[in-house]
């Protein structure tokens, strides 16, 4: 899904996208998956209930298929909401 929104970005140029998972296996897959869009795409092994980044560091977050795994998923919802640029 993260190299569809980097194709379909209006401003290519300067969209990034920061791919995360708690599966160091499925982070490599990204990686793999997103080589072809160079410094655009980043990827790290990270919790949704505990994310590695500063509050209000992006403008938008994007999870798909999920949150029913998470067993805390309003912890999981508040880091979200916390990392926006609101």
């Amino acid at each position: 899904m993260a190299a569809h929104i980097l194709a379909a970005s209006p401003e290519p140029q300067t969209t990034t996208i920061t791919v995360t998972d708690f599966d160091p296996r499925m982070v490599t897959a990204a990686q793999d998956r997103l080589r072809a869009f160079g410094d655009r795409a980043h990827t790290r092994v990270a919790y949704a209930t505990a994310l590695p980044f500063a509050d209000g560091q992006f403008d938008m977050v994007v999870s798909f298929i999920m949150l029913h795994h998470v067993v805390d998923w309003e912890q999981a919802l508040a880091e979200a909401v916390r990392v926006l640029y609101l």
